[in-house]
């Protein structure tokens, strides 16, 4: 259980990554958040692009390493979409044969998710960020993890109550 919450979680962020990084140059063209359906991690990321002043080149950078792997996040983006839905059709149906091969087919997807969230990551960090930008986009994607933790041992404890 704590696994597919692991692997969720890496999926998740991976899809962020690749949102974030549109939502980056969107952010700094615009001065706005790309849209509101992203929620507190879209709004987070589009702060730490604030926070980086990124130059016209950088954005231009970002845009670029997003625009390749597009084809990708929108193959995984839909993978995971169907793999979830298979995975609660297993689990509505009560029936335990398939609800195996359905999670597994969503650690598979959530495997992918991981790695491309990697190698996004690896080409900003790597290719577009200075030091000291990579230093101050760390410190502030610490502060936001911190408070992800904060929230889930606030969830936690409120499981052990009840």
């Amino acid at each position: 259980m704590r696994t597919d919450r692991i692997l969720g979680f890496a999926a998740a962020l991976v899809l962020i990554v690749a949102v974030a990084c549109a939502g980056v140059v969107w952010a700094q063209t615009t001065g706005r958040p790309m849209a509101k359906g992203f929620g507190r991690r879209m709004m987070a990321l589009t702060y730490v692009a604030r926070q980086l002043n990124l130059s016209d080149a950088q954005r231009q950078q970002i845009k670029t390493i997003v625009n390749a792997h597009k084809q990708d996040i929108k193959a995984l983006i839909d993978g995971r979409f169907a793999a979830r839905k298979a995975l609660r059709q297993a689990i509505a149906g009560g029936n335990a044969d398939q609800i195996a091969p359905a999670a597994s087919q969503m650690s598979s997807v959530e495997l992918k998710a991981a790695q491309m969230k990697a190698l996004i990551r690896g080409q900003v960090f790597g290719d577009v960020l200075q030091p000291d930008q990579r230093s101050k986009a760390e410190e502030l994607l610490s502060q936001f993890e911190q408070k992800a933790d904060a929230r889930h041992q606030r969830a936690d404890r409120f499981l052990e109550q009840q």
